[in-house]
């Protein structure tokens, strides 16, 4: 391994001032790393009570190596944007950052090490280590260039440390020091084109969460996932070797599952349709199957919003089991609607509501809201969604064989789906099964709901145990 794959080392034999700028930078580049390619999310992350996160130490970082390489070193000014209203007050960049995007945060750290490595640079090609800098005591005293550097290190030592815990907390990403190769904006175990691989051999991993976790290509032996919860995740093309299943439910969107040598999903959907003859006619082929599966939509959910009638107000937000509530599954439907009906289908950039709440997993889209302590009441909710059906509606009566062929035109813009184009049918098969899903899901969720809140046969007048 060359000194051109770990720049970051300190020298094994140099001058003093080559050490104190070596140890500095490799804490740089271990900081820098542990906070690597994150989204707003991971920046925003914290742990117990603490109130740091990744997004604050990066904002932090940069303002204290503007401050010591111009306000100490030199006397300057450290400039935008610390000159702004509000910041580089005392702390507000740690409360400041939560407002910051990824980029912005990146790249303000990066330009203030920047900045920092040259001033230093050319106070070290003007003088020695013991030169005096501007910062200065009470008593007139000069602190050296030296003091400087050193209060750096001390600086990321001890957040560097910090930043240790943050990003094992957010994706479980730990190491000591980058893999040979890395360079910022790579992510934190990508050197090049190699993947640094992580092993965890008789680890205690129990009841740890991992959230937009790139497990590709990932090996586990021996391990125990007894309890364990996946949700919203990519399990295509994974093989299970002499395991151990039982008591497992899968709920999901199932193709080419082999088990023991025999291919069941067909098995599985012959079951589910002789349970639901309706439910085969949600994969139509052509305008009128389109039809008669919204027809049968409409009239199914008509049914169930007629049980939710029935039940109290408050029971409508309730989740079961860690689900949506009902109220949060119809604003999903909602945003399903603006998404592939509305955005794709229409051409309307912007097509949503403040109650439009896409899937937990979906990353935060600018424009698109989420918000997940509303809660509206079902007569609001409803009135969203028989607008919303209404334009499935229209689409789907005005299809022609043509149109169904189709593919979309991008809309551009932020927003959800991504810009780009789509086949018409496959956006229309995706909001049949969203909507046949979803009303099953409901209905198990309100038949959950009315039995645990029915009244035991003991609560009843003239009932006696036997």
């Amino acid at each position: 391994m060359s000194d051109d794959d770990c720049p970051w080392e300190p020298p094994l034999a140099g001058t003093e001032a080559e050490h104190l700028l070596g140890a500095l930078d490799r804490l740089r580049t271990t900081f820098r790393w542990k906070a690597d390619g994150l989204d707003a999310a991971g920046l925003r992350a914290r742990v117990g009570a603490s109130a740091l996160t990744l997004g604050g130490l990066l904002k932090h970082l940069a303002l204290v190596e503007d401050h010591v390489s111009a306000a100490k070193l030199t006397g300057e000014r450290p400039g935008p944007p610390w000159d702004a209203a509000g910041e580089g007050e005392p702390t507000s960049e740690f409360t400041s950052a939560g407002r910051d995007t990824p980029e912005y945060l990146y790249a303000l750290w990066d330009g203030a090490v920047a900045r920092s490595r040259a001033r230093f640079d050319a106070a070290l090609g003007n003088g020695g280590l013991g030169q005096p800098a501007h910062a200065s005591a009470a008593d007139g005293r000069h602190a050296s260039v030296r003091r400087l550097l050193c209060d750096l290190i001390e600086e990321y030592g001890r957040h560097t440390g910090h930043a240790d815990l943050l990003r094992e907390a957010v994706d479980g990403v730990t190491g000591e020091d980058p893999p040979a190769g890395w360079r910022p904006g790579t992510g934190p175990g990508v050197a090049g084109d190699h993947r640094a691989h992580q092993v965890f051999d008789g680890a205690d991993l129990r009841g740890a969460r991992f959230s937009r976790t790139d497990l590709t290509g990932a090996e586990l032996r021996a391990v125990d996932l007894t309890g364990a919860l996946f949700r919203g995740c990519a399990l295509s093309r994974v093989v299970m070797r002499g395991v151990e299943l039982g008591g497992v439910s899968i709920d999901g969107d199932i193709e080419h599952l082999t088990i023991n040598g025999v291919e069941v999903d067909p098995l599985i959907e012959a079951e589910l349709n002789r349970r639901d003859p309706d439910r085969a006619s949600m994969r139509p082929s052509d305008p009128p199957g389109f039809r008669r599966a919204w027809d049968i939509i409409e009239r199914r959910w008509a049914s169930t919003v007629d049980r939710a009638r029935g039940m109290h107000p408050e029971q409508l937000h309730e989740s079961v089991d860690g689900e949506w509530s009902f109220i949060e599954t119809l604003r999903h439907l909602v945003f399903a609607s603006d998404a592939w009906i509305r955005r794709t289908i229409l051409g309307d950039p912007s097509p949503w509501d403040p109650l439009d709440l896409p899937w937990d997993e979906m990353r935060d889209t600018p424009g698109v809201p989420r918000d997940r302590s509303a809660r509206p009441s079902l007569d609001d909710v409803l009135t969203l969604r028989r607008e919303r059906m209404a334009s499935v509606r229209q689409v789907i009566d005005g299809l022609t064989d043509v149109s169904l062929a189709a593919r979309t035109e991008p809309v551009p813009g932020p927003g959800w789906p991504p810009p780009q184009s789509f086949d018409v049918r496959e956006c229309l098969l995706l909001i049949l099964n969203e909507e046949w899903q979803h009303r099953l899901f409901a209905e198990r969720d309100l038949a959950a709901l009315s039995a645990r809140d029915a009244p035991s046969d003991l609560s009843r007048p003239g009932s006696a145990p036997r």
